[in-house]
This record gives structure tokens, C-alpha cells and sequence, in this order.
């Protein structure tokens, strides 16, 4: 379906003319669905807008804790410094619900002072804001 501008569109509904956000630009001509800011090309959920905003790795979808453990783990860190931030983002997982929350609180302020301790060594600068905004993001989804 060709794009064309708003005004253009027929009255009638068209397949493919839906508009998720409703900014007025169909879906099919509309770069950027969900208005989060990464263009749906490289948006990994391009329908859905980051809850309150959280996406700190910048591919459109919501900070969680699968998406820190990915990145973590792909990080090429020695085991030792891997698996310790690895397993505090392991139990901090299990403990996001219910009466344990503020353990994984804690132990998400951990990964972070770890993640610190590691900065413009093991890991990069750019890489370590990064993750100490996951991880803040984390927590806020957490708390909130």
C-alpha cells in the first residue's frame, strides 16, 4: 500500500491504515509506530513504547532482567567477573516479586557497584553507563 498524507485518506477504513499511536500517520507510512524515538526498522518492538521510557540498550523495547543477562553474558568478560555479575542478575530475578523485592533491589545495586568497579578496565566507559542504566531502569521497574 502506497503511503499518502492524512488528509488524502479516504473516510473509510483501509487495512494497513491503522494508526498505534494515533499521531495521524498511518502505520504503513509512520517510521516510528509507537513514538519511542528508534525508527521501526531497527526497533526490536516497534509496537510497544518502553514502559515509562525504560530502554537504556536503545532497541525500543523495555528494559528486563533476560535483556541485561544477554548483554552480560556477551560482554566477553573473564568467568570470574561474568559470573558474578551473572549470578547477581540471576537471583535478583527470582526475587523481583513479592516480599523479596528489596534483596533484588540490593543485589541489582551490587551488579552496580560491580560494573563500577570494572569501569575502564574489563569494561568500557560507554558500556558501563549503559548497563548501570539497565540496571537502574531495573530497579525502577521494580520499585515502581
Amino acid at each position: 500500500m502506497a503511503c499518502r498524507h492524512r488528509r488524502q485518506l479516504p473516510r473509510r477504513r483501509e487495512p494497513g491504515q491503522a494508526d498505534n499511536e494515533g499521531d495521524g500517520l498511518g502505520d504503513v507510512c509512520d517510521p516510528d509506530d509507537d513514538n519511542d524515538g528508534v525508527a521501526d526498522l531497527t526497533d526490536s518492538c516497534p509496537i510497544d513504547a518502553p514502559e515509562l521510557g525504560l530502554d537504556a540498550d536503545g532497541n525500543g523495547c523495555t528494559d528486563t532482567f533476560g535483556g541485561l543477562n544477554s548483554i552480560t553474558s556477551g560482554l566477553g568478560l573473564s568467568s570470574n567477573i561474568a559470573n558474578g555479575m551473572l549470578a547477581k542478575l540471576r537471583v535478583s530475578d527470582d526475587m523481583e516479586d513479592g516480599p523479596s523485592q528489596m534483596a533484588a533491589v540490593r543485589l541489582l545495586a551490587a551488579f552496580i557497584l560491580q560494573v563500577e568497579g570494572q569501569r575502564g578496565n574489563a569494561i568500557d566507559d560507554a558500556t558501563a553507563n549503559m548497563l548501570v542504566n539497565y540496571a537502574r531502569n531495573l530497579i525502577t521497574l521494580i520499585t515502581d
